[in-house]
């Protein structure tokens, strides 16, 4: 294999992560690759770093830039990427050092547009908190939104003008769910080889958390983007929808009172209501569907569709004291 790889990266504020990121790409046994990190106006040392480990090695790119954000970030990045191949990593995770050779491999195998695979969910001393290993079932690309853990080609990417939404949560879902509807040639795989790795202190574990970031924005966003895909169900789409609405009130009700759940709940499936009326007889809501799916998210999309409101509310509450 002699295909380019490029690993777009965006970093802010990352001085405690960023040299241990580089280094574990650094460490591939796939050596073609290109490393474009893009600093979002850091405050920190940083840029520093980047800088020095630039010196080292001639596979690093640095770009800098005033802080615009991550899906801007990203964006930058892919248009500076000069690889076939494309792939996203965050600036405090690693990745299995066969990785990038696995995903290469087989998107070369099957010249499918994409290749989606899965994470460990870690500590950073290694502990394995969680594991996703995706099936081969047409629902399973649908539970990996984020951009990392898979690869692409970079002209599938340019043609169709994929990019990250600029939204308060939900832009890399934008990202991937679009790419699934512009080519019937994204696969899944089984392979697990990127490490997400847990901290407190990141964006996923506070700033999402909160009720006034509202996925409606980005899925108002999504439906424009894709109201003529070619290669999504549209059931299933919908069904993607329905579950994400569900999902970000799961995800905000630790940091969520009763009076803030209930709220949220009333906005949030009011605007469903209008753009799924029938959102409820949908074909994949059921224990036994969408195939690929785990049996929790299935029960928890039952529940949220089946139950009245004032029932979930109540099972929220519990759901907040007991995780």
């Amino acid at each position: 294999m002699d295909k380019k790889v490029s690993i777009v990266i965006p970093a802010y504020n990352s001085e405690k992560y960023i040299k241990d990121c580089i280094l574990s790409l650094q460490r591939q046994t796939y050596k073609n690759i290109e490393i474009i990190v893009v600093n979002d106006g850091s405050k920190d040392s940083t840029l520093e770093i980047l800088n020095e480990l630039a010196k080292e090695y001639n596979n690093l790119i640095v770009l800098t830039q005033e802080n615009h954000g991550i899906a801007y970030t990203r964006n930058r990045g892919i248009e500076f990427a000069t690889g076939e191949y494309l792939m996203f990593m965050d600036n405090d995770d690693s990745m299995k050092e066969d990785c990038i050779e696995m995903l290469l491999s087989r998107i070369l195998e099957t010249d499918a547009d994409m290749v989606i695979g899965g994470y460990r969910r870690i500590t950073p001393g290694g502990k394995v908190l969680d594991e996703m290993v995706l099936t081969k079932d047409e629902w399973a690309k649908f539970r990996m939104i984020s951009p990392w853990g898979r690869i692409m080609k970079t002209q599938f990417v340019r043609e169709h003008n994929l990019k990250f939404g600029d939204y308060k949560m939900g832009e890399d879902s934008y990202f991937n769910v679009t790419a699934y509807g512009e080519s019937d040639k994204n696969i899944t795989t089984d392979y697990v080889g990127y490490n997400w790795i847990y901290r407190d202190e990141s964006v996923s574990n506070t700033t999402q958390k909160k009720v006034a970031n509202s996925p409606i924005p980005f899925l108002e966003g999504l439906i424009e983007r894709n109201k003529n895909q070619k290669y999504m169900k549209p059931k299933m789409f919908e069904y993607f929808v329905i579950k994400y609405v569900i999902w970000n009130l799961t995800f905000i009700c630790k940091q969520s009172t009763k009076k803030e759940m209930s709220k949220a709940y009333t906005e949030y499936f009011n605007w469903l209501s209008g753009k799924i009326p029938d959102y409820k007889k949908n074909p994949y809501v059921g224990l036994g569907k969408p195939k690929g799916e785990t049996a929790l998210i299935r029960l928890i999309v039952t529940i949220f569709c089946k139950m009245p409101k004032s029932i979930v509310i109540c099972i929220m509450m519990l759901y907040k004291k007991i995780v």
